[in-house]
């Protein structure tokens, strides 16, 4: 695509046990090839729970008062008269959200009056990267340093996701529309139809 002329990919791939994504090919500049995530360190395993693509945005990008809910946010949720901690999910429309809690447990279809977003909390990307302090969170506040914002996707083979596609580095890709923010309208949704493809390829490829 065109409008990922410039831009960082690199794909990773569950290891059996499904708790470690080990990353292998990748184009020049990610520097990703041969790293390790451990799950529960990065939003790539929210991506392949949910079987939806994530686009994280600089840290001060999401302000200081109001947090908007989106997949991979971490939340508290409010459940009879209790909050507990949890991380957003699939966004089901009109408000509502299936939402992940920190004990593993799930439930669909969340509103977003039972959601309370933590000012200043961002999802964990790039947690291999050394960060450096955020400009608008304040000097003591650190956010990786890497390339933004970050997109990633699952590769799916029929019902079962195997890994992930994540693109980053979009400062060196050349905008269509000048007032448009990178990944461009279209971008997301296309890098998750050929998930699906990628991923009968790679499952095609181990098999023979």
């Amino acid at each position: 695509s065109p409008h990922l002329v410039g831009a960082s990919i690199y794909f990773g791939f569950l290891q059996p046990g499904g708790d470690i994504i080990k990353y292998g090919t990748s184009t020049d500049k990610s520097g990703m090839s041969g790293r390790i995530l451990q799950r529960g360190t990065g939003v790539s395993f929210i991506c392949l729970e949910e079987k939806l693509p994530i686009v994280v945005r600089h840290p001060d990008e999401y302000g200081e008062i109001d947090v908007k809910v989106s997949t991979g946010l971490k939340v508290d949720v409010k459940y009879g008269r209790r909050y507990y901690p949890a991380i957003v999910g699939r966004n089901r429309g009109r408000g509502c959200y299936d939402i992940i809690y920190d004990n593993g447990d799930k439930e669909a279809g969340v509103p977003t009056e039972r959601i309370r977003t933590h000012k200043r909390e961002i999802p964990t990307v790039h947690a291999f990267f050394p960060p450096k302090p955020s400009t608008r969170l304040g000097a003591t506040t650190m956010v990786p340093a890497h390339g933004w914002p970050y997109l990633c996707a699952p590769l799916i083979n029929g019902e079962m996701p195997i890994g992930i596609v994540g693109i980053d580095g979009f400062e060196r890709c050349i905008r269509s529309h000048n007032k448009e923010q990178h990944p461009e309208s279209g971008v997301a949704e296309w890098v998750m139809s050929i998930g699906s493809y990628l991923g009968e390829a790679v499952d095609k490829r181990r098999k023979m």
